[in-house]
C-alpha cells in the first residue's frame, strides 16, 4: 500500500477510493495480506467497503457512514457509471477489526412486540 493512501485515507469523510497503482482491477486489493487491518487501523474504526467495479473498492469509517445510503449510492453508481464487464457485485461489505474479518453487511429489520394491552382488539 502507497504511504501518501494511508495518509489520504484518514482525511477523507466522503470515502477513500482503494484500488492498485493502474487502477486496474482494484477491487481485490482489500482482500491482499493485512490491507484491510492496516486499514481500520489508520481509521481508528471498522469499515463498510462498497465495490463500485472490478477497479476499486469505496472504503467508508463506519462512524461516519449509513450503510442503507451506501447501497442506495452504489445502485445508482451502478446504474448510470459501472460498464456490465466492470460490474462486481451491489451488495455492500463490512470489515470488523475485532474479529479481523469482511462479511457482507446485511440490513436488519427490528421485530417489536407489543404488549397484549397495546392492540386493538376487533371483533371477529
Amino acid at each position: 500500500m502507497d504511504m501518501n493512501y494511508e495518509e489520504n485515507i484518514v482525511e477523507r469523510i466522503a470515502g477513500s477510493c482503494l484500488s492498485t497503482s493502474i487502477r486496474t482491477n482494484g477491487a481485490v486489493a482489500v482482500f491482499l495480506p493485512d490491507v484491510a487491518q492496516r486499514i481500520a487501523d489508520l481509521m481508528d474504526d471498522d469499515f463498510y467497503i462498497v465495490f463500485t467495479s472490478v477497479h476499486e473498492a469505496m472504503i467508508h469509517p463506519k462512524r461516519m457512514s449509513c450503510p442503507e445510503d451506501l447501497e442506495r449510492i452504489l445502485k445508482e453508481t451502478l446504474k448510470e457509471a459501472t460498464p456490465d464487464e466492470d460490474f462486481l457485485t451491489d451488495e455492500i461489505y463490512y470489515y470488523d477489526r475485532g474479529a479481523r474479518k469482511i462479511m457482507k453487511w446485511k440490513k436488519v429489520v427490528s421485530k417489536v412486540t407489543l404488549p397484549a394491552s397495546c392492540v386493538e382488539r376487533l371483533p371477529l
